[in-house]
């Protein structure tokens, strides 16, 4: 469950799908890095999207609505949708579980360490 509006539930699976679908040569998809950056934790972000953590370890990089605010930013085209830190990670999971068939086992597996570190027991 999300207290995110449609229109904002869009622009997070268009922020998502952007990751997972951006290719270059020698990589075949940008979630996996996502995933590893939220781990450390620091914020990723590409041409058209990115994903900020309030907890990033170069807060000068945050953009000002996270600054004083415990969540994940999802920016797709300049559109911003900010969850509290929980609902985010579940978010990604849940996209997750239903958007990736490439790599699957592997991302899953780093999707678990996210659950780890930022899900309450």
């Amino acid at each position: 469950m999300t207290t995110a509006s449609e229109k904002q539930l869009k622009t997070i699976d268009y922020c998502l799908t952007d990751f997972r679908d951006r290719k270059t040569y020698e990589i075949t998809s940008f979630l996996p890095a996502l995933l590893d950056n939220l781990l450390i934790p620091t914020s990723i972000g590409m041409e058209m999207s990115a994903v900020y953590i309030d907890c990033d370890v170069d807060q000068d990089g945050l953009p000002d609505n996270l600054k004083n605010t415990k969540g994940i930013t999802f920016e797709f085209m300049d559109e911003f949708v900010t969850l509290p830190t929980e609902e985010g990670i579940n978010y990604i999971t849940d996209w997750i579980e239903k958007n990736v068939l490439e790599n699957r086992e592997e991302i899953l597996q780093k999707v678990e360490k996210l659950k780890v570190k930022y899900l309450k027991k």
